[in-house]
């Protein structure tokens, strides 16, 4: 909230200055003050967030470990080798999501709230905090198709991996009861479905990773057309106040 807080402040600086027409020596080095202060202050936040990161994966891993010790032997013997080696390959997937997934959904909600102050003060008002809402509920619409998506391609792959290590298993029987020429025939089927889930995945993300943020950009700016009809002197500082909050 401190990082975001003197990073707007900055940008406040220089706005006011350069919209009154007065961009003295003092106006100026405040804004150069705010951003030296930045440097320590991102240091610290980039210290507490491995701190964090390698503190809550220690305890994920104790978790996985505990989980694994507690099963029973009928369990692992009805879901096999190959589905165990893929939770274990899944595993190092779940600690980089839930670590890195975390700090991304915090650092989204404090810039949700920095912007939704700094919109509100606009020449767009309450008005484009609510586009802001509405883009919002927009993305997490996509999010959880992306969310879908990604489940089916974790279950393909897990699929592929069960079936690469019960064919390696079972190696010698394909080879004396199973003809050649149908040797890679599920193997070529599971790669046929897995491109086919992985192309949808990858657009689902490209929508998320692409169109969201450039669209918000767009829209943001589209919302203040009726202060730009209007006449409304805080216009350009609307606008101006957008790019930083698209910026953000």
């Amino acid at each position: 909230m401190l990082q975001y807080a003197l990073w707007l402040a900055a940008w406040w600086i220089v706005g006011a200055g350069a919209l009154s027409g007065r961009l003295d020596g003092t106006l100026l080095w405040g804004w150069v003050l705010l951003l030296v202060t930045l440097i320590p202050l991102r240091g610290l936040i980039t210290w507490l967030q491995g701190l964090v990161a390698i503190t809550g994966g220690g305890l994920l891993k104790e978790r996985l470990l505990a989980g694994a010790l507690r099963l029973l032997p009928e369990e692992v013997r009805v879901e096999g080798a190959g589905q165990l080696l893929g939770r274990v390959l899944e595993s190092e997937a779940l600690e980089a999501l839930a670590l890195s997934g975390g700090f991304l959904a915090l650092v989204a909600m404090v810039e949700f709230v920095l912007a939704a102050v700094v919109l509100a003060a606009g020449a767009g008002g309450p008005w484009q905090v609510l586009v802001l809402v509405l883009w919002i509920a927009l993305t997490a619409l996509l999010g959880v198709r992306y969310f879908r998506e990604q489940k089916q391609w974790t279950a393909s792959r897990l699929d592929m991996t069960l079936t690469l290590v019960e064919g390696m298993t079972g190696h010698r029987t394909r080879l004396a009861q199973e003809p050649r020429e149908q040797w890679h025939l599920a193997e070529d089927q599971q790669l046929e479905g897995y491109q086919a889930i992985s192309r949808a995945a990858d657009r689902q993300a490209a929508m998320l990773t692409a169109a969201i943020p450039r669209g918000w950009l767009i829209v943001g700016t589209a919302a203040l057309a009726p202060a730009f009809l209007a006449g409304s002197t805080a216009a350009i500082d609307g606008l101006g106040r957008c790019r930083v909050v698209a910026s953000v």
